[in-house]
Order: structure tokens, then C-alpha cells, then sequence
């Protein structure tokens, strides 16, 4: 059976999905040859939830990946992860 989380409130839910996104983003990033399409829609995906949490200034306690593009770039994803996107 696979890993379920528990969420109590639908923000607790989004962060959680950002973060996930996140991941995939950078999973794609770190492959030979990124499939630029989809790391470009993965990136627009996590960048909504990004934008609604910085809007909503939601708890992001515990997920590394959203804390730290919101820390260092104020919750822009493309731009944290630039120097690693595929040209």
C-alpha cells in the first residue's frame, strides 16, 4: 500500500501537492536530456501553488522545497531554478 499523508485543511493539502510538484520538477531538471515541454508544465503547475500560498501566506512548516523558493525568491519557481533549466 502506498504512502497516504493525512491532511486536515485543503491549504495543508496545496502545500503539500507544491511540494510534490517541486520535486518533479527537479527530478526532470536533473535527467540527461529533460523533456523541456514537461518540465515547462510542471513548472507553470508548481508556480500556481506557489502563488496562492505566498497570496494566502500559508504555513509551509516542514516543506523544504516551498520554503526555500519562497525564502529565496519569493515563490518564483522558474527563476530558483534557472541556472539548471535545459537551453
Amino acid at each position: 500500500m502506498a504512502f497516504r499523508p493525512h491532511h486536515d485543511t485543503a491549504e495543508e493539502a496545496l502545500v503539500y501537492l507544491t511540494e510534490c510538484t517541486l520535486a518533479t520538477v527537479e527530478d526532470l531538471i536533473d535527467r540527461t536530456r529533460p523533456p523541456k515541454g514537461e518540465v515547462t508544465r510542471q513548472i507553470l503547475m508548481a508556480q500556481s501553488g506557489m502563488d496562492i500560498i505566498r497570496r494566502l501566506k500559508l504555513n509551509t512548516s516542514g516543506y523544504n522545497r516551498v520554503a526555500d523558493i519562497l525564502g529565496m525568491t519569493d515563490g518564483d519557481v522558474a527563476g530558483y531554478h534557472q541556472w539548471k533549466l535545459p537551453r
